[in-house]
């Protein structure tokens, strides 16, 4: 059946990084392809121009987001009203949160022209980050740190994009896993004390985050729980074989991680020392023992998505012997 509203043209703000993936999808192949889909674009910006701050503000109505999970954070993290929908067409390399989310782009003509009309979205929660005395911080993907730190500075002999840049990724957290120190710090999960080590801690909003790594089906975007997901010293050989293990880096193929994570409505962290990490950014060069408290945002964004299409989840844990005889 014909959607009652098919005659009508939706009119989006458009923002968009060109340099993304590679620069795969320059200006005119998004310009060909919003104009095939018979959408009008009220306003278009560069992410990588200036102006970004007040064409965010000045954004009333539905928009567009093309790039990968920094321009969608960088906008997100402006817009005045979390009740705007926002289509997300993710031209990045790891497109975490397009992923977690079931985003994607149109395989078909009309299809974004369809899911702006229908107006089906999916809530996002994002992250809300606080250390010591200052204010709360937005976070898109995970605040990080330990190996993820080393990991993250690591930089290849040439730019990289695409699965190349995934599988450049995870190789660069294999070799800072083998070799980092252990953390010791204090995690309160409401209220209830617990004493940790690891050589890597994540306090993620999303399932997916770095370079395309799954960290378990129970973290969700449309979850209001904070979580806190650590690799233990025990753990190093393991954590080590779980990058290693994928056939290729594709989304499906990717196990659950080596961790078991904690989970509360807020999540308080003391004594941690050295640089955090705040999605792809430094958030500290030192926490220097300060106070680290996490939550999620309760007011969402919201997502438009295909409703016929389901977030991409990873392969997950294989059951126990006895499940599988009993089945």
């Amino acid at each position: 059946m014909q959607h009652p509203d098919a005659a009508m043209q939706p009119v989006v703000r458009v923002f968009h990084n060109p340099t993304a993936g590679g620069g795969d999808w320059p200006t005119a192949r998004l310009m060909a392809l919003l104009a095939a889909e018979g959408i009008q674009a009220t306003g278009w910006q560069s992410t990588k121009a200036d102006g970004l701050d007040d064409a965010v503000a000045a954004t009333t109505g539905p928009l567009i987001i093309a790039g990968g999970d920094g321009t969608v954070a960088k906008v997100l993290a402006r817009l005045p009203d979390r009740r705007l929908p926002v289509a997300i067409l993710p031209t990045g390399s790891a497109n975490n949160i397009a992923g977690a989310l079931g985003a994607r782009l149109p395989a078909a003509p009309g299809d974004l022209r369809r899911w702006l009309l229908a107006g089906d979205t999916r809530p996002f929660h994002a992250g809300r980050v606080r250390l010591g005395s200052n204010p709360p911080i937005p976070y898109f993907e995970s605040i990080g740190a330990g190996a993820t730190i080393t990991a993250m500075e690591m930089q290849p002999p040439r730019p990289l994009h695409g699965i190349a840049k995934i599988t450049f990724g995870r190789a660069a957290l294999a070799q800072a896993l083998a070799s980092a120190p252990p953390l010791s710090c204090d995690i309160a999960i409401d209220g209830l004390h617990r004493r940790a080590r690891a050589i890597a801690l994540e306090l993620p909003c999303l399932p997916w985050t770095g370079p395309g790594l799954w960290l378990g089906p129970e973290i969700r975007p449309d979850d209001r729980r904070a979580v806190a997901a650590l690799i233990g010293p025990a753990d190093r050989d393991a954590a080590i074989a779980w990058l290693a293990a994928p056939g290729t880096p594709r989304r499906e193929t990717m196990a659950a991680p080596p961790l078991s994570p904690w989970i509360g409505d807020m999540i308080m962290v003391t004594g941690l020392h050295g640089p955090l990490r705040i999605d792809d950014d430094r958030l500290t060069d030192d926490a220097a023992g300060a106070r680290l408290v996490v939550d999620r945002d309760p007011q969402p964004f919201r997502i438009v998505v295909d409703p016929m299409r389901q977030p991409v989840r990873g392969r997950l844990p294989d059951p126990p012997p006895a499940a599988r005889d009993s089945s």
